[in-house]
């Protein structure tokens, strides 16, 4: 079976030149913002997700939050790619648990298979070298859904989904993976 690739943007025109690249290789879902990216991967579960970062509703470092906290989605891989090149959205991103980033900009068709294929041959991480949610400072909350969307929602979570808080991810500032994918950005 070929791997799940979920696009999350809110361009449309952007998700469909996305789709129209991968579909030969993946099998392809997409979704117009954060909210509905994270429930269609509750359905079913990507080997990677491509989230953008700027986006109405749930932005991506909001959803790359959502995935990392769920216990069924904390293992996907996560390609964050937007068109604000700074640093600090690059460091972000990493910090809350990306696997890797891309700038809309510079986006071409080989780099992003490229990834996407790296990223699922890569081993799963385990939740002992995932760097993941701080337990100690978990939530459980009963609607982690955002004022944004009223509890009439259809597809509103149930409270199985905890709620994260800060700090989501320890990672070093010397961690391997920021600088690599630091390297990339400059």
């Amino acid at each position: 079976m070929r791997p799940r690739v979920l696009v999350i943007d809110d361009d449309a025109t952007f998700r469909s030149l996305i789709v129209s690249i991968l579909r030969s290789d993946f099998i392809v879902s997409v979704a117009a913002d954060g909210y509905e990216g994270f429930c269609k991967a509750r359905e079913h579960t990507p080997d990677v997700a491509v989230i953008d970062v700027q986006m109405p509703h749930w932005d991506g470092i909001e959803t790359l939050k959502a995935f990392r906290s769920h216990a069924a989605l904390e293992q996907v891989k996560i390609i964050m790619m937007t068109g604000d090149a700074s640093k600090e959205t690059v460091i972000t991103s990493v910090r809350c648990g990306a696997n890797d980033y891309m700038i809309k900009s510079n986006f071409n068709k080989r780099d992003i298979v490229q990834k996407i294929k790296r990223l699922i041959s890569s081993p799963k991480d385990t939740p002992n070298t995932h760097r993941h949610l701080n337990r100690q400072h978990e939530l459980q909350v009963t609607n982690p859904v955002p004022d944004r969307y009223p509890a009439s929602t259809p597809q509103q979570p149930d409270s199985e989904t905890v709620a994260w808080t800060e700090p989501l991810f320890e990672i070093p500032d010397d961690d391997d993976r920021l600088q690599q994918i630091l390297d990339g950005w400059e």
